[in-house]
C-alpha cells in the first residue's frame, strides 16, 4: 500500500512540474514602446527647425524609426533587453548610446532628446606648445587657435589628438583632450597636458586639432576610444619631443 501511495505522489509531482513549465512558456515576452526627439545642428552650431529624416535604429535588430518634422520618433513592441541605439542622418555625425536597458513598458535610456551635428566649417590649429615644470613634473601648455571661420561663427570646442604616430587623426590617436570655447580667428587658448602619463621620455609626439560646435561625445566600449562629433577639417600636425 505504501509503495502505491509513493508512486501516485511521484506521478502527481511530475504532472505539476510539467504543468508549471508549460504555463511559463506561454507567458508573453514583455515589450516596450520608446519615443524621443532628435535635434539637428548645422555646421556653425545653429539649431535647425526642420528636424525630419533622422534615423533611429537598434543595432543588430530590425527595429527602427524616422523622425518627423518636429524631430519626434516612436519605436513599438521592443522586447525587453539590452540594446545599442544608433542615431544618424546623411550629412551629420552619427551618435550612439550603448547598453540601453529596455524594461518592458519603460526604459531609462536613451535620454529623451538626442542631438546630431553637421561637420564644423571651422579649421583649428595647434599653434604652440610650451614646456614647463610643476613640482618637477614636465607639463605642456598646448595652445590652439582658429585658422578660418564663417561670418556666423559661434564659439567652438577644439579637440586635440596626440599620438606617437605621424598619421595621428581623430581615429588614430593615443589620447585626446578638449579645449572649450575657442573664440575668434588667431586668438590663442591653451590647456595643460602631461605627456609622461602616456609616452616615454624622448618620444616624438604628434598633435593635430579639430574644431567642433558639438558639446557631446561618447566612449565606444568596444574600442575604449572617445568618439567626438561634429568635427571639422583636420589641421596640420605639430611635432615635439616628450621630456
Amino acid at each position: 500500500m505504501k509503495k502505491i501511495l509513493v508512486t501516485i505522489s511521484l506521478v502527481l509531482l511530475l504532472f505539476a512540474c510539467t504543468k508549471n513549465t508549460y504555463n511559463t512558456e506561454l507567458l508573453p515576452t514583455p515589450t516596450a514602446t520608446i519615443s524621443g526627439k532628435v535635434l539637428l545642428y548645422d555646421s556653425t552650431g545653429n539649431a535647425l527647425t526642420n528636424l525630419k529624416g533622422a534615423a533611429v535604429s537598434l543595432d543588430s535588430t530590425n527595429y527602427s524609426a524616422t523622425t518627423d518634422s518636429t524631430g519626434m520618433y516612436v519605436i513599438k513592441n521592443i522586447p525587453a533587453g539590452l540594446y545599442t541605439f544608433t542615431f544618424s542622418k546623411v550629412g551629420y555625425y552619427t551618435h550612439k548610446v550603448f547598453n540601453v536597458n529596455v524594461l518592458g513598458a519603460k526604459t531609462t535610456e536613451p535620454e529623451p532628446t538626442q542631438s546630431l551635428f553637421m561637420p564644423s566649417n571651422v579649421v583649428a590649429n595647434v599653434s604652440q606648445i610650451t614646456l614647463f615644470y610643476a613640482n618637477d613634473v614636465p607639463m605642456f601648455n598646448v595652445g590652439v587657435s582658429i585658422v578660418t571661420q564663417s561670418a556666423t561663427y559661434i564659439n567652438d570646442n577644439v579637440v586635440v589628438f596626440v599620438s606617437a604616430s605621424s598619421s595621428v587623426s581623430s581615429s588614430n590617436y593615443t589620447t585626446s583632450f578638449v579645449i572649450s570655447n575657442v573664440q575668434g580667428q588667431g586668438n590663442l587658448v591653451g590647456s595643460l597636458f602631461n605627456p609622461s602619463l602616456y609616452f616615454s621620455i624622448g618620444s616624438t609626439l604628434y598633435f593635430t586639432a579639430y574644431a567642433t560646435s558639438a558639446k557631446t561625445f561618447y566612449t565606444d566600449p568596444t574600442t575604449g576610444k572617445t568618439v567626438y562629433e561634429g568635427l571639422g577639417p583636420a589641421s596640420g600636425i605639430f611635432t615635439t619631443t616628450a621630456p
